[in-house]
């Protein structure tokens, strides 16, 4: 049986989802408080863009966001106002993090 890791051993896992609406938002918190149980040092972050989408500072935070992510969910994009947004920060991220998943989106956010 391998190993546990403690507490004090975890490296931290940003997960950030980028989506359209907020509908999501508290099937994410729920995940969150349940996985934080297995992976102590999981952040789990919900960037809606009916939030950011007119707001600069919340737009600003949700791209800090994508910056420092190690896992990156995008779901739900499909106006260009909400994709121009973020997709040069996807792009600029594409490489480094640990895996970037988009689905049901526009085509330019799938193919990321």
């Amino acid at each position: 049986m391998p190993k546990r890791i403690s507490h004090a051993e975890s490296d931290p896992i940003r997960v950030v989802m980028v989506t359209m609406d907020s509908h999501l938002a508290s099937a994410v918190a729920r995940a969150e408080a349940d996985l934080r149980r297995e992976l102590d040092g999981l952040s789990l972050t919900i960037h809606a863009a009916d939030e950011w989408g007119n707001d600069p500072a919340l737009l600003a935070r949700c791209h800090a966001d994508i910056a420092t992510a190690d896992i990156i969910i995008v779901t739900m994009l499909f106006l260009e106002d909400h994709i121009q947004a973020v997709l040069p920060h996807l792009l600029a991220r594409r490489e480094t993090c640990d895996a970037i998943v988009c689905c049901l989106s526009a085509a330019e956010i799938v193919r990321l």
